[in-house]
């Protein structure tokens, strides 16, 4: 039964004598153009939404005039939606709040009237005055104060702090057939954060995509949460987030109902004055091109008291129409993410707020790089790539027989003929035609249409292990080929490092880089000077690094290729290695055996050197040191980003502009970083590529890249872990290295994580960086154990080798 049924209604007779009264009146008065009508509410009209300022003009058709003695009856029944409404008898006599004229009953409502939520206005109608109304008329409207979304239109009214929050959001897509997910990332330009000088961050590049990191940074804020109340998991017990079945966040793949492991942290960085930024962060990178389900319940302060939702949740938890479409046409949406939430046992009652998003296609996050690889080799046709060996430097140190530097030719596929600040072929221009979202890189042409190339600078060492002498006469010794990866903003200059001078002479290895273009030693000012002042210069750096991964790729095939490296003097054992442009000496043996080839790299050669091995064609076994992945979550926790955020909190003062900056560019670096690709390494590869084997070496305590940061990457490889981890006391976790196997028997022919310990203190468990004791972060890879370690795994069927007879692996520098 309706509320209007509940009301008393006029018998038939006193209904038509109401109207027949009416038409003589009129007639009567000749009023112009007077005709009856059913009584109603104008205004507000039936299933509308008032305005937020509660001021509310009351226009009420009577049907026709009344006579002597009849009267309006008008009552405001305030907050329908939680009972008990109060009422409010508008036309008491006492208040005389109700004015009727002619055919028209007129009042004035303000705030003071309202409840917030539905209101239901009622009007009865006496004409004749004979106590009995003639017609009864109602409207059910909307009164919403606090959802006045004028000039926010383009944001997402969940989280008011900061447009784009909560991120990332579904809400931020839009349907786009030619994708794989069926959607596109549609950030509207006025949400991107501003710098200093008011430039917004240009959304194009980001729109491109079709989805969201793998790795996530996933934000919003809470006003007064505190997490340990509320029962979230932290970093030390990132397993209550599948195993407490009442664990405060919940992150859930929409298409099986599983639970994600996670754990949950206030940014330590948050000035006083604001609330921090709640940040979630997921132990095991997502499910390329899969929708996800963020759930917040039963949210707490310090004292323990229940956090309230912010209205604009609350109205679709609790099923409250507010009439307005910005809101209404999200709420078929909103019911379905509640119905699969209650489907995995979370309550729709308790939410505190719930948002979806979808992760990125494997399409769309891997496309360009495997078109640059493929169409590159396919103009091989077969063959080997053009070289030129620009120095030959006979024992350069003692460990060396000799170190060779030149140059390779490789397709370019990036503007400015690969310069600092380079973008893929064709990039956008300020002010030109939009470019089309899915298009590929192409070549480089000069203006006669002719293919131009980059010349990826080389430098290789050869130990004096590759080489040796019986009566005078020079022998091949043959090393074992490995492409090495630098560190942050470094260059191949560090393949010779004393460190891997040693390891190449004492294991046997020819050791080959070139530089990491995009985040490579000559990027330093571009980074410096153009990036972080204006993070819409940020596609540069995954772009370039791009053309970077195809210099590696092309170098690697120089390593195998009969009529590569292998074909030329400098790199077979002859005494005399000739100028520049001299004729080889014939008969010399290759120094290195071409068979197999590896990669070894540390810190961003590992976390650059996971993504290059997702593409990589000619090696299987993949060495990396003192990783991580994201960046995300790796930049506030690494030492090495503290110069770099003194001038991004100069530039973008505000924080929650500085964090989501990060989460936005996440979306492009996975492109070129590990975390972008992890689910690619070791099973499901791309096409054209092997699956790889992976070995990583993990500091503990480093103060450059987080451990936790490994462990995410671990169990998303499908990697095993050496236990006990830890030889020195400290705190301890819950249950530590939660959701990674544990190695059970040696050799171990899979993919695994190695733990070393050289006495560090446990890091910070927020989101900053360790400062306390001596950064172990170069150790391991100078530490004869682990030396040895890598020697076995990177061979032909090669393997995980217990070096640390049974207990945790101690670490130590020479």
């Amino acid at each position: 039964m309706t509320l209007r049924d509940r009301l008393p209604t006029p018998s038939r007779s006193k209904r038509w004598l109401g109207i027949a009264l009416a038409l003589t009146v009129c007639l009567l008065l000749s009023v112009n153009g007077c005709q009856p009508g059913s009584p109603q509410i104008h205004s507000p009209a039936h299933e509308s939404a008032v305005p937020s300022s509660g001021q509310v003009l009351v226009e009420i058709s009577i049907g026709a005039p009344l006579a002597p003695g009849g009267q309006v009856e008008v009552t405001l029944l305030a907050g329908i939606d939680t009972p008990p409404a109060q009422v409010l008898l508008l036309s008491d006599p006492a208040a005389n709040r109700v004015q009727v004229s002619g055919w028209m009953a007129t009042t004035q409502l303000g705030p003071a009237d309202l409840a917030e939520g539905r209101n239901t206005l009622v009007a009865r109608i006496d004409r004749d005055g004979d106590g009995a109304p003639e017609d009864t008329v109602s409207s059910t409207f909307s009164w919403e104060p606090r959802l006045d979304f004028s000039g926010e239109e383009e944001c997402d009214f969940f989280d008011r702090h900061r447009c784009f929050f909560p991120f990332p959001s579904n809400h931020f897509t839009r349907p786009d057939a030619a994708t794989d997910t069926g959607l596109r990332v549609s950030f509207p330009m006025s949400g991107m954060p501003a710098n200093a000088g008011g430039t917004l961050v240009d959304p194009t590049e980001f729109n491109r995509n079709d989805g969201f990191s793998p790795g996530p940074s996933i934000m919003t804020v809470v006003p007064g949460l505190d997490l340990a109340a509320s029962g979230a998991a932290p970093i030390d017990d990132i397993g209550a987030s599948v195993n407490d079945p009442d664990t405060a966040v919940v992150l859930v793949r929409a298409s099986t109902g599983e639970r994600q492991l996670l754990w949950a942290e206030l940014d330590s960085g948050a000035p006083a004055s604001e609330d921090p930024t709640l940040l979630i962060r997921p132990g095991i990178n997502l499910h390329d091109g899969e929708r996800y389900i963020v759930a917040l319940r039963h949210l707490r302060d310090a004292a323990g008291e229940l956090l309230l939702p912010e209205r604009s949740f609350q109205i679709y938890r609790d099923g409250i129409p507010t009439y307005q479409p910005i809101i209404e046409d999200r709420r078929a949406a909103m019911e379905s993410l509640f119905e699969r939430l209650d489907d995995v046992g979370v309550e729709r009652s308790e939410l505190y707020l719930a948002w979806d998003f979808t992760v990125i296609s494997t399409r769309s996050l891997s496309e360009r790089m495997i078109h640059m690889r493929d169409e590159a080799f396919e103009s091989l046709a077969g063959g080997a790539p053009a070289f030129h060996i620009d120095s030959v430097t006979e024992n350069p140190y003692p460990q060396l027989f000799r170190q060779i530097e030149g140059r390779i030719e490789v397709p370019l596929y990036v503007t400015k003929g690969g310069a600092p600040g380079a973008r893929l072929h064709p990039a956008p221009v300020a002010g030109g035609p939009a470019l089309d979202p899915d298009r590929l890189p192409q070549r480089v042409e000069d203006a006669s249409g002719n293919p131009l190339f980059y010349e990826a600078k080389f430098r290789c060492i050869v130990p004096n292990a590759a080489v040796m002498t019986e009566w005078g006469v020079l022998y091949a010794n043959p090393a074992r080929p490995s492409i090495y990866g630098h560190g942050l903003l470094g260059s191949r200059r560090e393949v010779r490092s004393s460190h891997n001078r040693d390891f190449a002479d004492e294991h046997g290895f020819l050791s080959c880089a070139t530089d990491w273009i995009g985040m490579a030693e000559d990027d330093f000012n571009h980074f410096i000077f153009t990036i972080v002042p204006d993070f819409s210069n940020f596609p540069t750096v995954p772009d370039r690094m791009q053309q970077g991964f195809l210099n590696t790729l092309f170098l690697a095939r120089l390593l195998v290729h009969e009529e590569g490296f292998a074909s030329h003097c400098a790199f077979q054992a002859v005494a005399w290695a000739p100028a520049p442009g001299d004729p080889c000496p014939a008969g010399g043996d290759p120094l290195f055996d071409g068979s197999e080839l590896f990669y070894d790299g540390n810190s961003q050669g590992g976390i650059a050197g996971g993504a290059v091995t997702a593409f990589a064609q000619d090696w299987t076994r993949t060495v990396l040191g003192v990783t991580g992945m994201n960046y995300s979550t790796l930049l506030h926790r690494s030492i090495d980003f503290e110069p770099f955020n003194l001038i991004l909190t100069g530039v973008y003062p505000q924080r929650l502009d500085q964090l989501l900056g990060i989460g936005l560019i996440q979306m492009l670096w996975d492109r070129t970083e590990t975390s972008g690709h992890a689910r690619h390494l070791t099973q499901d590869p791309y096409p054209g590529t092997p699956d790889h084997l992976i070995l990583m070496h993990i500091a503990y305590g480093d103060h450059q890249v987080a451990p936790v940061s490994a462990e995410v990457e671990a169990r998303t490889l499908g990697a095993s872990i050496h236990l006990p981890a830890r030889a020195t006391a400290g705190p301890t976790e819950v249950e530590p290295y939660f959701g990674i196997p544990v190695i059970e028997e040696y050799p171990f022919r899979g993919s695994a994580i190695v733990i070393w310990d050289s006495g560090t203190a446990t890091p910070p468990l927020g989101n900053i960086h360790p400062t306390l004791g001596q950064d172990p972060h170069e150790t391991p890879r100078r530490d004869a154990k682990a030396k040895q370690q890598k020697s076995d795994f990177l061979q032909s069927d090669g393997a995980v080798t217990d070096v640390c007879g049974g207990l945790a692996c101690t670490a130590v520098d020479p």
